[in-house]
C-alpha cells in the first residue's frame, strides 16, 4: 500500500496494523580520514557504491575530531 507525500507524489510503507512504516534505503558508507599538515585531520563520508563522479556531488567532511563510533553514542 502507498500513501501521498507533501509533493503529491506516494510512499510505500504501511504496516498490518496500519501504522505508518517508511521503507528507507540504508546505504552502505565509507569513512576516510585525511591527516591535514597543521590542521585538525578531516573526515569524509561517501556512499561506497558512488561512482567517482557520484562520489564528487555525494559526501560530506567534517572535523576528524567530531565523528564519533555510533556504539558510544547508544
Amino acid at each position: 500500500m502507498t500513501f501521498p507525500t507533501a509533493n503529491g507524489g506516494e510512499r510505500p510503507g504501511l504496516t498490518n496494523d496500519s501504522r505508518r512504516m517508511p521503507s528507507l534505503h540504508v546505504p552502505v558508507l565509507r569513512l576516510r580520514i585525511v591527516d591535514v599538515p597543521e590542521n585538525p585531520d578531516r573526515a569524509t563520508l561517501y556512499p561506497a557504491d558512488a561512482a567517482d563522479i557520484d562520489r564528487m556531488e555525494t559526501w560530506l567532511t567534517v572535523d576528524a575530531g567530531v565523528v564519533r563510533d555510533l556504539s558510544a553514542c547508544r
